[in-house]
C-alpha cells in the first residue's frame, strides 16, 4: 500500500494542458507485510540498473526490474516494493546483475528496507 504523488497536468505538447493540482493520495494501510529493496552495484552501475530481482514467498514469486525510473517529465523512485500480504517472511530473494552475477539471499523477515549490495562473484 504505497501512497502516491501526482502532479497532474504540466504537457506544453498536449492539447490538454491544465496545470491541474498537485495530488497526494495517502494510503492508510493495513496489516499487510512488505519488504523493500535498494540495490547497490558495485561490478555492475552503482544502481543497479538493468537488475532483474526474484521474491519467492509461500507459494508466489514476484519479480521486479531496476529500470532507473526516468520518464518524460516524471520520475520513479528506485526502491523496489514488494507487497508479501499474510506472509511474514521471505523464503529467498534472487537478484540477476547486469555483471551476470547471480546472488541469492535466503530466509529474510518482511516488513523493512534491505540494501543489497553486489557481490564480486555469484552466490548460492
Amino acid at each position: 500500500f504505497l501512497d502516491l504523488f501526482v502532479t497532474n497536468g504540466a504537457d506544453p505538447t498536449s492539447p490538454f494542458v491544465a496545470d491541474g493540482p498537485h495530488q497526494l493520495f495517502r494510503n492508510q494501510g493495513n496489516s499487510n507485510y512488505w519488504l523493500e529493496i535498494d540495490l547497490e552495484g558495485v561490478t555492475s552501475n552503482r544502481d543497479g540498473i538493468g537488475s532483474k530481482v526474484e521474491l519467492a514467498a509461500g507459494s508466489v514469486i514476484q519479480i521486479r526490474e531496476q529500470t532507473g525510473g526516468m520518464h518524460r517529465l516524471t520520475q520513479n523512485h528506485q526502491r523496489l516494493h514488494f507487497g508479501l500480504g499474510n506472509l511474514g517472511l521471505v523464503d529467498r530473494i534472487t537478484v540477476h546483475w547486469p555483471s551476470g552475477i547471480v546472488q541469492h539471499l535466503d530466509n529474510l523477515k518482511a516488513n523493512q528496507i534491505l540494501r543489497i549490495t553486489e557481490p564480486s562473484r555469484s552466490t548460492k
